[in-house]
């Protein structure tokens, strides 16, 4: 077992070059352990991830906040506090902030993280543009 308090964290997560658009705040709760990977990752207004996929998949689970979650097929989806995300294996997707709200999540990252290209500016807007409540 190993548990780790909140008050001892592990710190700033660290990654090679930026796999980030905007100001992010990424908190490593555990450093991997057996393939697994645990942050706390808070996106300012705007701020999202690169298009990546995961090894052996990927749950969200947004704190606060709200954001969006995108994949190839399935397009942008609306994230909101208490709501879960699966990415299964392989999965390309990006994740990150709307344009006028902070968005706080967990991330467990499950084996090795494929990062790809930036989502673009278009893409975000494109995506995101026009979603109210019945997006969910």
């Amino acid at each position: 077992m190993k548990l780790i308090h909140g008050t001892q964290q592990e710190g700033r997560g660290s990654k090679p070059g930026s796999q980030f658009t905007g100001d992010v705040n990424n908190y490593m709760v555990m450093r991997r352990t057996d393939g697994v990977t645990i942050n706390t990752v808070a996106f300012s207004p705007g701020a999202r991830t690169y298009w990546h996929s995961h090894e052996n998949g990927q749950i969200l689970q947004v704190q606060s906040g709200e954001g969006f979650v995108a994949t190839d097929a399935d397009g942008v989806r609306i994230l909101r506090p208490g709501d879960t995300v699966w990415c299964p294996p392989g999965e390309r997707h990006w994740h990150g902030a709307s344009p006028d709200t902070f968005l706080v999540h967990v991330a467990i990252s499950l084996g090795q993280t494929s990062w790809a290209e930036e989502v673009t500016q278009g893409e975000y807007e494109d995506g995101t543009k026009g979603r109210d409540e019945n997006d969910r």
